[in-house]
């Protein structure tokens, strides 16, 4: 009798395994399909983006540990046929702001740097008419009132040639001061270039020779730095541009030394993605100077990222370009999500992607790649438009009037055209996606505007004086 009640026992408890493996299977197979159906959606956007927009490039989304989606799109080089994959490597631009930052707070946690010393504390470049009062917090917030050696045509000329980072310096040594240093946000390579000299002056070893040391060793990142012969290299993109008839049409490469410490680095999407989990931990800056790097110092703008918020998520990011590159690197902080775009068309609207990716994961609203044609507009109409609109925290965003339509441009940033898709409404001219939309009183005044793009919005505020643009 207990022989047989053991054995039923037995039989329960194999009957409850079985149920217990059943479902157990039942559950992964719904938790691959789920994961097979997200995955899908990623390809689904990256096929049309290639449709649409001519996208050629790497891309990687993660949530913590696990990536979401990974892979390449198009040609690194269109001569010789080879593909693009997460392993090739591009050149970044101003994405190479971040691992300056990382280098000037990790010599402030030794007690090498003082942020709220003057920068002249640690070298003689830029000599200008109330430098001394420029603080190295300033460099790195962009609120120092240095002009932005981008916008020197001469420097421009310069940028397929060998350059030293003191030669790059004398392009705006001359230059006065565009406003009272810490009064306000201009964004200016130069203060990068002149945080990379005092990385130099602390430490001794070149400014790329302390990052491949201090920062990509550290981490694993195997495949960022300065390469000097990118273009005659296999594993490198070419970079690219649309020609006179829509065609791809390579661009001549430049010497990587005319970005220096703001944007000489080229990397892979496995290795940013390597950077990205490096600033969840310890690994490259304690907890204060993570702080200090993420708090935003000025209106969009930390220390090495900006900084934003979308939908009530939190977000830093850099973007960066060069010619025949755009980048893009998205961190989305209390979410775990980073989205990483690299892309080797100058023309293609990385951050759009970059967007919709973290969208995809985050499970939230985007659209899908569009070409808009232009409605014609009365020249009148588009002149009620124009103005300055106030964001607040000291940002505004001015609409004026260029090429035969309006162009827009948030504080010191580029100014960008937009395209009529409606009588008070316009897109922008790369991605098509993000909108502005004009708002009138019951006078048929324009008095605000309102910019959509991915899953968040911002209202503007038309205001009477544009004096805020001079201090």
């Amino acid at each position: 009798m207990l022989s047989k009640v053991h054995d039923y026992k037995l039989h329960l408890r194999l009957e409850n395994l079985i149920c217990l493996l059943i479902v157990a299977g039942a559950l992964l197979v719904l938790s691959c399909q789920g994961t097979r159906s997200t995955a899908t959606e990623y390809e689904l956007y990256i096929d049309r983006a290639v449709e649409v927009w001519q996208f050629q490039g790497s891309y990687l989304v993660a949530k913590g540990d696990s990536i979401l989606a990974r892979g390449g799109r198009g040609f690194a080089n269109l001569s010789e046929q080879r593909s693009n994959g997460p392993k090739t490597k591009f050149l970044i631009g101003s994405t190479t702001k971040p691992f300056t930052a990382i280098a000037i707070l990790q010599l402030v946690e030794k007690g090498l740097v003082d942020l709220n010393l003057p920068f002249r504390t640690y070298i003689n470049d830029y000599t200008a008419e109330r430098a001394d009062k420029v603080t190295v917090h300033y460099l790195l917030s962009h609120r120092s009132g240095i002009p932005d050696v981008v916008s020197n045509p001469e420097f421009s000329s310069k940028m397929r040639e060998s350059i030293t980072p003191h030669e790059i310096v004398e392009f705006f040594q001359d230059r006065p001061l565009d406003f009272t240093p810490g009064s306000r946000y201009s964004y200016s390579s130069s203060n990068y270039v002149l945080l990379g000299l005092i990385v130099e002056a602390v430490t001794g070893p070149s400014w790329n020779q302390y990052i491949q040391e201090h920062i990509c060793r550290k981490i694993g990142m195997e495949n960022t730095g300065v390469y000097y012969d990118y273009a005659e290299r296999s594993d490198f993109a070419s970079g690219y541009a649309p020609g006179p008839s829509g065609s791809l049409v390579e661009v001549p490469p430049i010497h990587p030394s005319c970005g220096y410490a703001a944007g000489a680095l080229a990397s892979t999407v496995d290795d940013l993605y390597q950077l990205h989990k490096a600033l969840y931990d310890t690994t490259l800056l304690d907890c204060l100077s993570i702080d200090m790097m993420l708090t935003q110092h000025s209106p969009t703008y930390g220390y090495g990222w900006l900084i934003d918020d979308f939908g009530g998520h939190r977000l830093t990011a850099h973007g960066g370009g060069a010619p025949g590159y755009v980048s893009i690197m998205q961190r989305w902080l209390d979410d775990s999500i980073c989205a990483i775009v690299l892309c080797n068309n100058v023309r293609v609207p990385a951050y759009t992607i970059a967007n919709a990716l973290a969208a995809i994961a985050l499970g939230e609203r985007y659209d899908m790649p569009i070409v808009k044609t232009p409605l014609s507009i009365q020249h009148e109409r588009l002149a009620e438009c124009v103005g300055t609109y106030e964001l607040g925290s000291g940002e505004y965003r001015v609409v004026s009037q260029g090429n035969g339509g309006l162009l827009v441009q948030r504080s010191s940033g580029p100014a960008r055209p937009v395209f009529p898709e409606a009588e008070d409404k316009f897109y922008f001219g790369r991605d098509h996606l993000t909108t502005i939309s004009f708002i009138r009183d019951d006078l048929n005044n324009v008095v605000a505007h309102t910019l959509t793009q991915a899953f968040d919005q911002d209202t503007a505020w038309r205001v009477e004086v544009a004096d805020h643009m001079n201090d």
